[in-house]
């Protein structure tokens, strides 16, 4: 159960950091459903064999996992090794979205700064930041040095903006 709510709430964590109302955020959540309505296609067949090849590879992917290792466990308990295996692969996942939903979040917080600056408080910023000792665009919070550096690159001269 955890591992299955973890899984949805970093998945909906994920579109709440990466728009900005919340009629941009239904439209992505409909794509979240396919992973809620997905196990139910395959529950008959895993139901009628739950040791075959579709029912143990199924079982293995992460987003499956929560719906059909619990079906296969109901139905007839898989080898201890499989359980394992899907549940860590799982709780991997789980940990790899929290660190895709923070840098999306990251991201989009840059963004935000930045599209609320105008180009003259860009610059204040920016000469601020330099007399503090810190180098140029890094001056801004977050990532938004880098969006900064994108959005500004005629700014930069001859090397054409590049980040790095």
């Amino acid at each position: 159960f955890l591992l299955g709510f973890s899984l949805s709430a970093t998945l909906y964590a994920a579109i709440g950091a990466a728009t900005n109302t919340v009629q941009e955020a239904q439209q992505f959540a409909g794509f979240l459903v396919v992973f809620l309505v997905a196990p139910v296609f395959f529950m008959i067949p895993i139901i009628n064999d739950p040791d075959s090849t579709m029912a143990v590879v199924l079982s293995m992917i992460p987003p499956l996992t929560p719906t059909l290792m619990m079906l296969r466990i109901a139905v007839k308990t898989p080898p201890l090794w499989q359980i394992l295996t899907a549940y860590a692969l799982t709780a991997g996942f789980v940990f790899f979205l929290v660190w895709v939903c923070a840098r999306i979040y990251r991201i989009a917080e840059g963004a935000a700064i930045v599209a609320l600056f105008p180009q003259g408080l860009v610059d204040g910023a920016l000469r601020l930041g330099e007399s503090r000792g810190e180098v140029g665009f890094e001056a801004l919070p977050g990532d938004a040095h880098l969006i900064a550096r994108l959005i500004d690159r005629d700014r930069l001269g001859s090397d054409g903006g590049r980040i790095g």
